[in-house]
């Protein structure tokens, strides 16, 4: 039977370059006019394998995104592409959504038709630009609807349909095969020439895939326990990920060949040829969004070219225009006003338009609308009226996702009127800034100055355990009092974090409903909570059903933890939501990252409020820590083995190291390489036994209070409670548990731990504990795994920072048996490493070389060294052209080529600059050339190591100018890498000789025999070594991965003294106040705390006026405390006023302090810079016993400028304020008269 005549079709001229799309584009018409929303299901499924397309060649792939929208809206993506092709893919994006997904939106065979047209336009536009060869299609015939008459008719699908076949294709993806060949014929073919090649490269890659899935299967179905099997289902999905990568890999030769030709001609225009012109273009994005939104003509409240009178002459001769759209209210009135212009119209242009339209609104109806204008896909809001209270008209223009509903959209118009104040409004200090905590009313006021200031993003930094949440929760209700805001998300990164903040806003905030959309998607209330991840999910508009939310459900999104990961991998909820922004971190203002400042529109270094660990407990409202630190020859200095007994030499040999068939045991494992490949019992133990000995205890002393052991990874961690429970065997193990997200129930563990009365009293944790957790009785942390990152580090001694009353027992109120410290046991130099020095040090990137720049540079190094040779190698010719074709496929405009890169490139783009490596050539190749983004460095890196391997096998040859005369090669004169070199390519070809069953090996048989004898390698030539790495380099990937096995030991282990690590106060994590103590001082103080309730020193500390009975009664006190070197302290005095001296020592009450300038501090006028720096000021009183204006004007105090520039030039604030300083120190001289 002879296969039918395929019909004619508009798409032809894609099906030459592009066969994979031939059967969608042929279904997609084939349905347009009797089955539309199959044929929008088809349409879609061309577009997403363009764009898929477009973004490789583009390299605009982003790991944390993979959404078509998401995809669209990438910032290289959208720059590179047409913004009118770039609206017709949006078009065709939503309008194939509708046929999806929304069965109540219209979907007509006109509509097909139209989505037909649209992708006609963008595929021929696609053909000529990233198709090779490039240019190709410049005369393709028109679109012909006739054609779609011709198929005959189809049943019509149902949306419930289409849904169910997309489910069924994504459910197919998922599986292996399946994605193999999925993502094979997804990927689009650049050329029937370059078929043949690629399809080779594919087979190699899927046999690799093949039998490495039958290793990993095998070792699965061997493994005998949860653990082993869990290792096998890692290495399964690892090798699913490489799987994944070698697939898209394998067009990076055509994806070059784009490039080049793309740099060498200019872009071709299709606009010219296109079925739907840029002004159709618009409204086809345009009409169907508003309609989404709620506003249309057949509604009623939609008006289009809305009439305008009374508008300026000068820009409009006639005094009448013309808005676009007139978006109206259920009374008529006109709320806001849509322009749309075209792609080359600038921004600035189209608001100024529109702006005028609203003038002439607002005079002829008596209300300012909401102006918003677009250029179709981009659109703009400026609500230029919104009358922010206390501050500035309204604010300026930004970019919006979507349209407002009409419901929003009046909204915006009413919050105008309904907004109050925000300094009117005080904050509810039972949920914040109350017991002392006035610094979180700071946190508040510097939020609401900033957003009456008109801005729409803050940034709080505020130390863990200072109550980030408590102040988010009372800047809620003070924004919904005050009718700023009414819907709020609130987002943390982990389930228990949202968990636990959902309680405490349902205990803070009772009478406003909160939902935890973890466990209720569609629950309704004022306020949201959820992770991250599950909020990208529920904005994902190509989902099914479509988002969940709309861009203006939300009046305010706060984010716990807002630091660099988020920004990366969240970012699109950021940019989806128009919304008031607030950040909370507990990391150091001077680690915040530079991009988390710029999401909140703030300096580096300036977020909007700081309070520090160090202000923290100095104020009493943390505790402090002490360190400790002991070294483990194992953990410091790793293990040899010939440093080893002869019976733990034994217990080496016997341990089974793993590895590749024949491997020697490893004769080290170095540091880094402990608990991680080697684990030692007796390390465990007496890491334990020093916490267990020095911890700080509870329940009188009876046993450990709350600890937390930071480990390394789950089998660390296993290994840590098998020790525990067989050396504290009392408990049973109950008093310790692993938490761990691989642990049953992790979220009942944690809770458990928390209570102070459930006997669980050691946790011991790799990451889940790390941050978020609060649990107030914690005192000791262990570190017994090295932490690289400052912000982790901090976050972690967040973990024991929080306060906890009566910790030690029942007290009587005087804060005896509260919690007064915590204890850090740190075994792995982290302190030293991260806290020691600045935390804030500048650093200049890691002074690593990539495997492409090392490589570049051998082969540099290798050509200098033939060029030298008096015989030219066949090499040399074949290097010099390598060498200029990498410079050759540099992309100019990439971010990593310097201004200072470019003539240097340019120089080495010429044959002629390779023929002679000089010092010159070498120094510009290290310079300016190795760190250049070469189109070659999309190899498998397994084929690059090879490549690095033989380039340095064939310098060391060239180096001793070795050739082949017949002489047998001197290993010994070559050294002991070459040695190393042939070791690891005799491996190499060993193993691959017994692969043989893999076509592409097999062709390879006799290279890889003679490899494996010595007669191969006594003669072996760099022309011959070449020829090596030729044949091998794309064979490597089938080589067995040597893997070691994680071994378990009990050698003897030597723990040094444990040592105490003096905290420097000078680190800098907050600003610290000038108290200069000696040591006498200090132990002064200490022991004149005892006689703080008597008369004479309440009235010193509280610089109330002192009698002579007074002064009698300070003297007999100093003199009854038995410190050795009081005496001196005496005769230092010299003339200074007894009690003057005594109160330098002992301070001043702060409490007293406040009160003396209690009305300052209450003054609803004060800014949050004005409040911080009264109450820095009053605390540098209260340590020092005394505070002069002049010193005002110093550090630690003039951070914002002098007195006089804090308070705004208010000369009467500052003089008052001197005055009063002026009174206090008086205190301490003038000696009022007995009264009889």
């Amino acid at each position: 039977m002879s296969t039918p005549t395929p019909l004619p079709s508009n798409f032809a001229f894609l099906h030459k370059v592009w066969p994979q799309l031939t059967d969608d584009t042929r279904h997609a018409e084939a349905n347009a006019l009797t089955n539309p929303r199959g044929s929008g299901f088809h349409s879609r499924r061309v577009l997403e394998m363009l764009v898929a397309h477009i973004t490789e060649v583009l390299d605009a792939t982003d790991p944390y995104t993979s959404t078509l929208n998401d995809r669209l809206n990438n910032p290289t993506f959208r720059t590179a592409v047409p913004t009118t092709i770039l609206e017709k893919m949006h078009v065709v994006r939503k309008r194939c959504n509708d046929a999806v997904h929304d069965s109540e939106r219209a979907f007509t065979p006109l509509t097909a038709t139209r989505v037909l047209q649209h992708l006609f336009d963008i595929a021929l536009w696609a053909a000529n630009n990233y198709a090779l060869p490039l240019r190709s299609f410049t005369d393709v015939p028109r679109f012909d609807t006739t054609l779609l008459e011709a198929h005959p008719r189809r049943h019509a699908q149902t949306q419930e349909q289409l849904q169910r076949q997309a489910e069924m294709m994504e459910r197919r993806e998922e599986k292996l095969d399946a994605q193999e060949e999925q993502l094979a014929a997804s990927r689009l073919l650049l050329s029937k020439e370059q078929q043949e090649a690629r399809e080779e490269r594919e087979r190699l890659a899927r046999e690799a895939a093949r039998f490495q899935r039958r290793q990993a299967e095998q070792a699965e179905r061997q493994a005998q326990t949860e653990a082993e099997h869990a290792e096998a289902l890692a290495e399964l999905d690892r090798l699913k990920a490489e799987l994944d990568r070698k697939l898209r890999n394998l067009d990076e030769v055509q994806r070059d060949a784009i490039i080049a030709g793309r740099n060498q001609t200019p872009e071709v225009d299709t606009s010219a040829r296109f079925e739907i012109d840029e002004a159709t273009t618009r409204t086809d994005l345009i009409d169907p969004m508003l309609a989404s939104a709620g506003f249309s003509t057949e509604a009623g409240n939609l008006i289009r070219e809305r009439r305008i009178t009374g508008l300026p002459t000068d820009t409009f001769p006639s005094g009448t225009g013309y808005a676009d759209y007139a978006l109206l209210g259920d009374d008529g009135r006109i709320l806001g006003i849509l322009e749309a212009k075209k792609t080359a119209t600038s921004q600035t242009a189209g608001h100024q338009q529109a702006k005028l339209y609203a003038d002439g609104i607002e005079a002829e109806t008596g209300l300012r609308p909401v102006i918003m204008y677009t250029n179709g896909h981009q659109i703009w809001l400026w609500d230029d009226a919104s009358s922010i209270p206390g501050g500035g008209t309204g604010y300026p223009p930004r970019e919006i996702e979507g349209y407002p509903t009409p419901r929003e959209l009046r909204r915006m118009v009413l919050r105008r009127t309904m907004r109050q104040p925000l300094a009117e409004h005080t904050v509810d200090t039972s949920i914040a800034g109350g017991d002392g905590r006035d610094y979180q009313v700071d946190m508040i006021r510097g939020i609401t100055e900033r957003l009456t200031a008109g801005h729409r993003r803050a940034l709080l930094v505020m130390a863990t355990g200072t109550g980030k949440t408590r102040t988010a929760i009372a800047l809620v209700k003070l924004l919904q009092q005050a009718n700023w805001v009414r819907q709020v998300l609130f987002l943390a990164d982990r389930t228990d974090l949202v968990r636990q903040a959902a309680g405490e806003f349902a205990k803070l905030l009772p009478d406003t409903p909160s939902v935890n959309l973890l466990e209720d998607r569609n629950g309704d209330g004022s306020v949201h909570l959820c992770t991250y991840q599950t909020m990208i999910d529920m904005i994902d508009a190509d989902s099914p059903g479509g988002a969940r939310f709309t861009p203006f459900d939300y009046d305010l999104i706060i984010i716990d933890e807002a630091h660099r990961s988020v920004y990366n991998r969240y970012g699109r909820i950021f940019e989806y939501f128009d919304s008031f922004l607030i950040g909370l971190t507990a990391t150091p203002r001077e680690e915040v990252d530079h991009n988390t400042y710029r999401l909140f529109d703030q300096l580096d270094g300036e977020p909007t409020g700081s309070y520090s660990l160090q202000q923290a407990i100095d104020d009493g409202n943390l505790v402090p820590f002490r360190v400790f630190q002991a070294q483990s020859r194992i953990l410091t200095g790793g293990v040899r083995y010939d440093e080893l007994s002869p019976e733990e030499q034994a217990a080496w040999d016997d341990a089974e190291w793993g590895g590749d068939d024949g491997d020697a045991p490893p004769e080290e494992i170095t540091a880094p390489g402990i608990n991680v490949q080697l684990y030692n019992r007796d390390t465990i133990d007496k890491v334990l036994s020093t916490v267990v000995t020095h911890g700080i205890r509870v329940a009188g002393a009876d046993h450990l209070g709350k600890t937390i052991i930071f480990a390394r990874n789950q089998k660390h961690a296993d290994l840590i409670y098998e020790q525990w429970a067989t050396n504290m065997p009392t408990a049973g193990g109950d008093d310790a548990a692993v938490i761990t997200h691989r642990a049953k129930n992790p979220s009942a563990l944690i809770d458990r731990f928390k209570d102070p009365d459930s006997g669980l009293n050691v946790a011991i944790s790799v990451d889940m504990l790390d941050t978020g957790i609060d649990v107030p009785e914690v005192v000791n942390l262990v570190f017994f795994k090295p932490v690289f990152s400052p912000t982790k580090f901090w976050q972690m001694i967040g973990r024991g920072t929080r306060l906890r009353p009566n910790l030690f027992g029942e007290g009587t109120g005087d804060g005896t048996t509260d919690k007064k410290e915590f204890f850090i046991f740190d075994f792995l130099g982290n302190f030293e490493r991260l806290a020691a020095g600045s935390p804030t040090a500048t650093t200049t990137g890691s002074g690593q070389k990539s495997l492409t720049q090392r490589l570049f540079l051998r082969r540099v190094h290798l050509l200098a060294t033939l060029q030298d040779d008096s015989r030219r190698h066949e090499l040399q010719s074949e290097l010099e052209e390598l060498l200029r074709q990498m410079i050759e496929t540099v992309p100019s405009s990439s971010i990593l080529v310097r201004p200072e890169d470019r003539p240097v490139i340019e120089r080495f783009r010429t044959a002629d600059a390779w023929a002679r490596i000089d010092a010159t050539t070498m120094a510009a190749a290290q310079d300016h050339l190795a760190h250049l983004p070469f189109a070659a460095s999309g190899d498998q890196e397994d084929a690059k190591r090879f490549d690095y391997l033989i380039a340095g096998m064939q310098l060391q040859l060239a180096a001793v100018g070795t050739v082949a005369d017949g002489t047998a090669l001197d290993a010994s004169a070559l050294g002991p890498d070459w040695t190393s070199g042939r070791e690891k390519i005799v491996a190499i070809a060993t193993n691959l000789s017994q692969k043989t069953n893999v076509e592409a090996i097999a062709r390879h048989g006799d290279l890889l025999e003679e490899l494996q004898t010595t007669t191969w390698w006594d003669h072996a030539t760099i022309d011959e070594l070449e020829t090596v790495r030729r044949s091998l380099r794309d064979l490597v990937q089938y080589v067995d991965r040597g893997k070691r096995n994680a071994v378990v030991t009990d050698f003897q282990d030597e723990m040094g003294e444990l040592v105490e690590i003096p905290t420097d106060t000078d680190n800098p994590i907050g600003p610290v106040l000038p108290i200069d103590e000696s040591v006498i001082e200090r132990k002064v103080r200490q022991a004149l705390e005892a006689y703080f309730d008597s008369i004479a020193m309440k009235k010193l500390r509280s610089a109330k006026p002192l009698t002579a009975t007074d002064v009698a009664a300070l003297e007999q006190i100093l003199a009854s405390i038995e410190v050795e070197g009081v005496d001196k302290l005496r005769k230092r005095m010299g003339d200074k006023p007894f009690p003057r001296f005594l109160r330098e020592i002992v301070g001043l009450d702060e409490e007293a302090m406040r009160e003396r300038f209690a009305d300052l501090l209450a003054s609803s006028v004060l800014s949050t810079t004005q409040a911080g720096f009264m109450r820095l000021m009053i605390r540098g009183l209260s340590e020092n016993g005394s505070l002069s204006m002049a010193e005002l004007f110093e550090a630690p105090y003039n951070d914002h400028g002098s007195p006089v520039d804090v308070f705004d030039g208010n000369i009467a604030t500052v003089t008052d304020i001197r005055d009063r300083l002026k009174d206090i120190d008086a205190t301490a001289e003038v000696i009022e008269p007995e009264h009889g």
